[in-house]
């Protein structure tokens, strides 16, 4: 087994560079189209908001073969430069100059060199790479220089198959969970219709009938990292913006002293007060969490009246049709993030349903939760297993 440099295994292919002329929003004859930064994603590609570029901007070797690795190559988070996902199948398609293409060669298995780009090896030497340059972009020397172990092409063969049949199960694993979301959202639909229509007439009341106290928590220094089990932290916006609440998404508070009112309890129901347009409003339900972690100040906790489910609340704020009027709600001057105020809230419409209704819409969603509850846990158990096999692989542990 030996350790050899990318670049002795694997070419580097520049991105297309195009001017607004030379590009359509929609497909047109003579146009291929063309993946940026966002088409590149932890389970692979994705061909969501697609550029075409006239096919005579594109050379032969910037289409997208099989086995290549399209990587972020500049943006303006570090985070991003770096991320890659390989192609699985020749594409008549290429990519945008702030991506690149890393072609291994035909002495090395291609999704072993593909594997290797999901590691978290990689991951620390493109950040150590690019530690200290203002512009956060990926040179070719970056990558060239970067090791990977090459043991024998048979063995090469036989670890990117077990990490390919990891991945296959967890991917089963996400498809059954969005599942599980188009059954709460379908029940929703069955049980009361379109919130923005109204097909069936529900009573229209104004939030503060069904509201009767928005709470808002502290935002104190906290530290960049996530809070030990019996660490008090304070939660961060992604813990909601899902929609789905996840207590791992927190900030350690370990020496400040935090308003025991403000802890996050079981039943709460959270929503993003202060986001990106996007994302503002987002709400999430507390089916379970941890303890010791406490509302920030951008997150409202809804207490709503006896004439409101929570859990009904939660997926009237998420649907699809009635989050544009939660979003509209959000004010702010330019430049800054859209923020919603409890005086606009209180005042937003809301189909209010006959309470037995919307608690026998709650039992369906418990019943949902538990096993989502199940397959998540599945989930994070096949995720460890796949990262950590990376690890041992491409850190020779498992050649030992």
């Amino acid at each position: 087994m030996s350790k050899v440099a990318l670049k002795i295994v694997a070419t580097q292919i520049r991105g297309v560079s195009y001017s607004p002329t030379d590009a359509s929003e929609t497909a047109q004859e003579d146009y291929v189209p063309l993946l940026r930064a966002h088409n590149i994603q932890d389970n692979g590609l994705n061909f969501d908001r697609l550029v075409y570029v006239k096919s005579g901007k594109i050379k032969a070797t910037q289409y997208i073969k099989k086995g290549d690795i399209v990587v972020c190559a500049s943006s303006g988070s570090k985070n991003l430069v770096g991320k890659a996902a390989q192609a699985k199948e020749d594409m008549t398609a290429t990519f945008g100059a702030f991506c690149k293409v890393v072609r291994p060669s035909d002495t090395v298995h291609h999704e072993y060199i593909g594997q290797f780009f999901n590691s978290e090896i990689y991951r620390r030497e493109i950040s150590n790479s690019s530690e200290g340059v203002n512009i956060n972009n990926i040179r070719n020397e970056h990558i060239d220089q970067i090791s990977v172990l090459l043991p024998s092409i048979d063995t090469q063969h036989l670890i990117a198959d077990t990490l390919c049949k990891i991945q296959v199960v967890i991917a089963t694993r996400c498809e059954q969970l969005a599942v599980l979301d188009k059954l709460a959202r379908d029940a929703f639909v069955d049980m009361f219709g379109d919130p923005v229509e109204n097909p069936t007439g529900w009573d229209v009341v104004p939030f503060y009938d069904c509201v009767n106290k928005i709470d808002n928590g502290e935002s104190p220094k906290c530290l960049s990292r996530k809070a030990e089990l019996e660490e008090p932290a304070v939660l961060k916006l992604s813990a909601v913006t899902k929609g789905v609440y996840d207590d791992n998404e927190n900030k350690a508070a370990p020496h400040i002293q935090l308003n025991p009112e403000n802890e996050i309890k079981q039943g709460d129901l959270l929503m993003t007060r202060k986001n990106t347009h996007k994302l503002v409003g987002a709400c999430a339900y507390v089916f379970a969490t941890r303890g010791k972690l406490f509302l920030p100040d951008i997150v409202f906790r809804l207490c709503t009246t006896t004439k409101m489910s929570k859990l009904f609340l939660w997926q009237l704020m998420n649907f699809p049709s009635f989050r544009p009027r939660v979003r509209a709600l959000a004010g702010g001057t330019a430049g800054s993030m859209p923020n919603i105020s409890k005086g606009r809230l209180i005042n937003l419409p809301i189909i209010c349903p006959p309470l037995e209704l919307q608690e026998e819409y709650g039992k369906t969603l418990l019943k949902i939760n538990r096993q989502q509850s199940r397959l998540t846990e599945s989930l994070g158990e096949l995720d460890t297993m796949y990262k950590s096999t990376l690890y041992r692989v491409f850190n020779g542990e498992l050649f030992q």
